[in-house]
């Protein structure tokens, strides 16, 4: 079985950059900068993107560096060859993708951090036993 599957979530490390296929496709790369912590240090990893088509240009559009973005897609190595040595590099080939910043225009606020403010409904439900048929 052969599975390659990548969701990965960071910020943009540059503006995306984008050109048109022969064919008018639109791609579009870019760089993602994903953190994490181990044990105290925090560890920084780099992955190039891309994407094509109307997912291009969504990002193009409205992503810029420092752009929070979580991307799913595919791991794919790159090959060639430079001054007669052979380099490789892993990039993801991006099929779908999720904005994680949002505009604040004057009060709007970010869907999630609305549902943080308002308080839980402490739902009070009697647990019925006898119902049970055992």
């Amino acid at each position: 079985m052969n599975m390659n599957t990548l969701i990965i979530g960071g910020r943009l490390t540059r503006d995306p950059e984008s050109r048109q296929s022969p064919s008018g496709t639109t791609i579009c790369r870019f760089s993602i900068a994903n953190n994490r912590k181990q044990k105290d240090e925090d560890i920084t990893s780099f992955l190039d993107c891309t994407a094509f088509g109307k997912t291009a240009e969504t990002i193009q559009n409205y992503m810029k560096r420092g752009s929070r973005i979580l991307v799913r897609g595919v791991l794919e190595q790159q090959h060639w060859e430079k001054d007669g040595e052979k380099r490789s590099k892993y990039t993801c080939i991006v099929d779908s993708f999720s904005f994680v910043d949002y505009a604040k225009d004057d009060e709007e606020e970010a869907p999630a951090k609305k549902a943080e403010k308002k308080p839980a409904k402490k739902e009070e439900k009697e647990d019925n036993y006898d119902d049970i048929p055992f």
